[in-house]
């Protein structure tokens, strides 16, 4: 079994999202067993942060609202009935309180993993493949600390492994990454890195061998390549060695992600979606 894993960039609308399903695929036909792990599409988490601040400030979002929800069904036959009734709810909900909590505030971010789980999940069945939107709220077990949660293991292991004991066999999982659930069944977030600290989890959970992040970079750098010219690309990394560089920033390499890899000695490797086909290591 393999994680896969897919930042927003990837799973944008275009070429980034046509090559995830690419990989998925090829990933599935090699017979790895994928579990794949999304982040929210674009700037979709931006867009609903944006949408709770016109609300609470009480003006009109209605514009905003729907250029979010036709950036959404793009490209798909999914129209997200029943979520579009649930986000209207919660923004009429703010607008009438003029404040948004970090309680509100998760359950509003949590729609743009939900989406992007349910869009890819279609996009394979459209493409012949059996596939299920899982959200890992229904799995992963935190304290109510909304915003950045801690994660209960034990019960999330526990959980998470009777869940995937009882999908189909051929099925390819899509879990949402950065969202769970605390203790009373409210929505959490995992807080910065939490898309990837999900995808780290869910790899020690399952026993997987291998984990990929797939990313827009070309792997792991000394320093931010779009800031720093001169950032060299490291071809390979301890665990010690990572952790040590999630100290200075690493947004990859967050110890969050490297502690659950490192328990179970499961290798991580970061991709560039966008040169999927070229040989490329992280």
């Amino acid at each position: 079994m393999k994680i896969l894993k897919f930042g927003g960039k990837s799973l944008d609308n275009g070429s980034g999202i046509l090559t995830v399903l690419d990989i998925i695929i090829d990933n599935y036909r090699a017979g790895e067993a994928p579990v794949v792990v999304v982040s929210a599409r674009g700037k979709s988490t931006d867009a609903l942060l944006a949408l709770a601040e016109q609300a609470c400030a009480g003006e009109p979002y209605e514009a905003a609202l729907q250029a979010f929800w036709e950036h959404q069904c793009q490209d798909t036959t999914l129209r997200f009935e029943a979520e579009r009734v649930q986000l209207e709810r919660l923004l009429s909900g703010i607008s009438l309180l003029g404040e948004c909590s970090p309680r509100t505030a998760d359950e509003l971010v949590s729609y743009g993993e939900v989406l992007s789980s349910q869009y890819v999940a279609q996009a394979l069945k459209d493409r012949g493949y059996e596939a299920v939107a899982i959200d890992s709220g229904d799995f992963l077990v935190t304290d109510a600390h909304y915003g950045s949660a801690s994660v209960f293991t034990e019960a999330s292991r526990e959980r998470c492994r009777a869940l995937f004991a009882g999908l189909p066999a051929g099925v390819i999982p899509i879990v949402t990454g950065f969202i769970a659930r605390d203790e009373a069944g409210r929505r959490t977030t995992l807080g910065r890195n939490g898309s990837n600290y999900s995808a780290a989890l869910l790899a020690n959970f399952l026993e997987a061998s291998l984990m990929e992040n797939y990313t827009h970079v070309d792997g792991i750098y000394t320093a931010n390549p779009s800031v720093v010219a001169e950032a060299r690309k490291i071809d390979e990394l301890s665990y010690a060695d990572a952790a040590e560089l999630s100290q200075f920033g690493a947004e990859i390499l967050h110890i969050k992600t490297i502690e659950p890899l490192q328990e179970r000695g499961i290798p991580l490797r970061v991709l560039n979606t966008f040169s999927y086909g070229e040989e490329s290591n992280g």
